[in-house]
């Protein structure tokens, strides 16, 4: 289950404040990890907490804490993360990971 947990960001050039940003956060098990390298991660797929597989993109985002090889621990022996994140267009883009 997607929820919505946190801010909103807006325009500045607009009188009337068109939102651009909702950060949302959803907690599952990770199913499957790509890299872009040692430490930067391509994309994570997570399974919510519905059985709902989400893909989401991570366009080579380093997470100081959670390089690809400890997301793929997580992975190996099911411990649950939360992930933060936006969405631009029809895709999910991470900004954040919390386990």
């Amino acid at each position: 289950m997607v929820s919505i947990t946190s801010a909103r960001a807006c325009s500045g050039g607009s009188t009337t404040g068109s939102i651009t940003d909702v950060v949302e956060s959803v907690g599952g098990l990770i199913q499957d990890v790509q890299a872009e390298s040692l430490l930067e991660l391509r994309s994570l797929t997570l399974r919510d907490d519905d059985g709902e597989m989400l893909r989401f993109e991570a366009k080579g985002k380093i997470l100081a804490e959670f390089p690809p090889s400890h997301l793929r621990e997580h992975m190996v022996l099911g411990l649950r993360v939360t992930i933060v994140f936006h969405r631009e267009g029809d895709a999910l883009i991470l900004d954040d990971l919390i386990d």
